[in-house]
């Protein structure tokens, strides 16, 4: 397997890195960030970095749930779409989830 040699000109880490970064910290003989650092000529604290941000990536955002999922959101629009004239006040009333007049616009912009 072959790996860059070091950062040319440039400081930032190119996919080329990130992806042998990433080869060699799956692979099953676990080795550290420290030595990966060293191999590739890059400093500890970036390849800790795209480790941590590698694994950010694959997990869910973080914050407050969303009330209504897209099913939800879909059945709110067709509602909409089939009578153009009621208000997001009155869909909010007929809709089931309970959640503000401003959800309500925000699901129809």
């Amino acid at each position: 397997m072959s790996f860059p040699s070091s950062l040319d000109c440039c400081k930032k880490t190119s996919m080329e890195f990130r992806h042998a970064i990433y080869r060699l910290y799956d692979e099953e003989n676990g080795i550290s960030e420290r030595k990966i650092a060293q191999m590739l000529g890059l400093s500890p604290s970036t390849v800790h970095y795209w480790i941590t941000r590698r694994g950010e990536s694959a997990t869910t955002k973080s914050g407050r749930p969303r009330v209504t999922d897209a099913n939800m959101d879909q059945n709110l629009y067709e509602t909409s779409r089939k009578d153009p004239f009621l208000s997001a006040v009155d869909l909010q009333k007929e809709w089931t989830p309970s959640c503000s007049v401003d959800t309500v616009r925000n699901r129809l912009k």
